[in-house]
C-alpha cells in the first residue's frame, strides 16, 4: 500500500512511467491487492503489468523478468518495501540529463539508513549501489546480462554493480533523489 500510495503522489507525470510487478508466488494477499490498485489506477501510468510466477525465484531472476516486459531507455528498480519521494523522478531525470555518458547506473539516497559504504562526495562515483532503489541505462544492463539469476538474494547488486564497473562504467549515488527503505527500521 505505501510504496504504490507513494507512487500516486509523486509530481512526475505518471504516463511516462512503467509499472512491471513480479510477483514470486506469495502467498499472501499481494496479487488481490495489486489487482485492485491495478484496476482503480493502473490507467494513470503509461503500463501497469503484474507478472504473477508460480515459482519463488529469487530476487535476481524475478528483477531479470520485470526488465524483459519493458523497452524504455532508464529502467528504475525498487523494491516493494520502498516508498519514493514526490521529487524522485523529476531529481532524477535532472540527475540522468547531467550525467556523462560513462555513467550506467544511479543509486537513489535510502532513508532512514544507508548502506555502510564510501560515497566520493566530490564525483559522487560510488563502487556498487543497493538493488533496493536505482536506476540504469537499458543498453547496459543488457550488455552485462542483467543481474545474476544464479544468486537467489543478497550481494547480487554487488555482483551487477561490479560487471557494469568492469565495463568501464560509472555508478552514481544521487542523494537528492530519495526513498524511503523500510526494511531498515526497527
Amino acid at each position: 500500500d505505501q510504496c504504490f500510495g507513494a507512487l500516486l503522489k509523486t509530481k512526475y507525470n505518471l504516463k511516462l512511467l512503467n509499472v512491471y510487478v513480479v510477483d514470486n508466488n506469495s502467498t499472501d494477499k499481494t496479487i488481490a491487492k495489486l489487482k485492485q490498485f491495478k484496476e482503480q489506477y493502473g490507467s494513470e501510468f503509461g503500463a501497469f503489468s503484474i507478472i504473477e510466477e508460480k515459482t519463488n525465484w529469487g530476487f535476481g531472476i524475478a528483477n531479470n523478468i520485470g526488465f524483459s516486459k519493458g523497452d524504455a531507455e532508464y529502467v528504475c528498480f525498487l523494491n516493494i518495501d520502498t516508498e519514493v519521494f514526490a521529487d524522485t523522478f523529476s531529481e532524477l531525470e535532472k540527475e540522468v540529463r547531467n550525467s556523462n555518458d560513462d555513467v550506467a547506473l544511479w543509486e537513489f539516497r535510502q532513508f532512514p539508513y544507508e548502506h555502510p559504504k564510501l560515497y566520493d562526495p566530490i564525483t559522487k562515483e560510488t563502487d556498487w549501489a543497493s538493488g533496493a532503489a536505482f536506476a540504469v541505462r537499458r543498453n547496459v544492463y543488457s550488455e552485462v546480462g542483467g543481474f545474476d539469476e544464479e544468486i537467489f538474494m543478497y550481494a547480487e547488486d554487488v555482483d551487477l554493480s561490479w560487471r557494469i564497473r568492469s565495463l568501464g562504467y560509472k555508478i552514481h549515488y544521487t542523494p537528492r533523489v530519495k526513498i524511503t527503505h523500510y526494511s531498515y527500521e526497527s
